[in-house]
């Protein structure tokens, strides 16, 4: 986050900056597309959470207020000259809580040498196997329990990898998931529609979609890989716990909230196709490397690659990576 700035006199904000630099497969500038929609994909999502009581308090959202850019035909030389404006995630906390972006959770602390999540979980519990399981499935519940209600009940796949979210903890322990960043999320329009909510583009914007796929990737990428994936990998490796244990609470609460959503669902086929694809299906990685080489950052580039839920759900599929 070296480009978002927060000011010294009114620190109610932060400012997102554009930066002309590529790091994996985005140059690291803000889009006149991302200056329009932004603003208005916050409104929708801020009545959207009050209307769900922020989904029992899981999630906080750091919601861009205003976007601000050069009037410039050209967006090549727009996106070089812009700002968005929000909200600040301290403003959210209250004094006896502390807000962590979720990247910093597998940094080797400078005390103990471990995770910083490993220091999070040997402060709040016994440490024994069955304690760490639980405080990862409490995470697993704060993670998933917003981002699948937003995705079946209104067609919003949030971009939320471990640099857009941020967890928020109050005795060691996770209370509540913080969302931030809304330039790469994707919408399906259709489903966002039948909810009753209406978001109009910015023109050319890759954000609002009427390809199911396109979102479902989305969530599955950033959700399910770049966050819990990456949780798995580094509390297995640190405690010597078999990977399985945790995609297997993984599993279970997926399976919990998206039976809970059936009924909520526009309708039982697309339940069931997402479903499958969440639960059983090959699952699509981002393939960012492709996308460098390609000097492609405008559209996603996926490969599919193994779902470990599937091995709980029937046999384990193993589909090989395909452009």
């Amino acid at each position: 986050s070296f480009r978002t700035l927060c000011p010294l006199d009114n620190q109610k904000h932060h400012i997102k900056l554009p930066v002309a630099v590529q790091t994996t497969s985005a140059l690291r500038t803000v889009s006149p597309g991302s200056i329009h929609n932004s603003p208005k994909i916050s409104r929708i999502i801020r009545q959207i959470v009050k209307k769900e009581a922020s989904f029992s308090g899981r999630l906080r959202v750091m919601y861009d207020s205003v976007g601000i850019r050069m009037n410039a035909k050209n967006p090549e030389i727009a996106k070089h000259f812009s700002a968005l404006f929000r909200d600040n995630p301290e403003s959210l906390c209250q004094k006896e809580e502390t807000v962590l972006v979720t990247a910093a959770l597998f940094q080797r602390s400078a005390i103990s040498g471990s995770p910083l999540i490993a220091e999070l979980i040997e402060a709040a519990t016994d440490g024994s196997e069955t304690a760490i399981l639980s405080y990862f499935e409490s995470l697993v519940d704060i993670v998933l329990t917003p981002y699948l209600n937003l995705y079946f009940k209104y067609g919003i796949a949030c971009e939320a990898h471990q640099q857009n979210t941020l967890f928020v903890f109050k005795d060691n322990k996770p209370v509540s998931t913080v969302l931030r960043d809304f330039g790469g999320i994707r919408v399906h329009l259709p489903s966002l529609e039948s909810a009753g909510f209406e978001f109009k583009a910015f023109n050319g914007s890759a954000i609002a979609t009427d390809n199911q796929v396109k979102a479902r990737n989305k969530l599955i990428h950033t959700v399910y890989q770049c966050q819990l994936g990456e949780m798995i990998l580094s509390l297995s490796e640190h405690y010597d716990i078999e990977t399985q244990a945790f995609w297997s609470i993984v599993n279970e609460k997926t399976q919990d909230i998206i039976s809970s959503l059936k009924p909520l669902c526009r309708d039982a086929t697309y339940w069931h196709e997402e479903k499958m694809a969440l639960c059983q299906n090959a699952w699509p990685m981002k393939a960012l490397l492709s996308m460098r080489l390609k000097d492609e950052y405008a559209s996603d580039i996926y490969h599919m690659t193994m779902n470990p839920l599937a091995e709980f759900n029937g046999a384990r599929r193993h589909e090989k990576a395909v452009a």
